[in-house]
């Protein structure tokens, strides 16, 4: 009985020794869609050829969703629409992290990543 709790407790103290990825919501000012297209429209256009169709950010909670990648905030820094957000992103079988500036004034936002910026557009409710 004595090893059997001992060895519970070492396994517990163990766990409790991980590091964890917390997982934290995205800002309320990035929430929804985004897109580089028309606002109107806010989905793939599956017609357009490779490389030319509208880029769409889905952020949802703690998610971030584009093409095929998922992305979830794990360290967000910042407030008034200037963020620095660190991701743990995934996809097409591959994982990595994204740190990602933001900045959100109105319905324009600027995405900034490895010196790439892009700009976006908040999407009109779909009907």
């Amino acid at each position: 009985m004595k090893t059997k709790r001992f060895l519970t407790a070492g396994l517990l103290v163990t766990a409790l020794a991980l590091p964890v990825h917390a997982q934290v919501n995205y800002p309320a000012e990035l929430q929804g869609i985004w897109t580089t297209g028309k606002v109107n429209q806010c989905k793939k256009d599956s017609k357009a050829p490779p490389g030319q169709g509208a880029i769409i950010l889905n952020f949802k909670g703690k998610n971030l969703t584009h093409g095929e990648s998922d992305c979830t905030a794990t360290n967000i820094k910042g407030s008034s629409g200037n963020y620095a957000i660190t991701s743990k992103c995934e996809g097409e079988g591959e994982t990595w992290k994204n740190k990602t500036t933001y900045k959100v004034e109105g319905s324009n936002l600027t995405w900034t990543q490895d010196g790439e910026t892009m700009k976006f557009k908040k999407c009109h409710p779909m009907k």
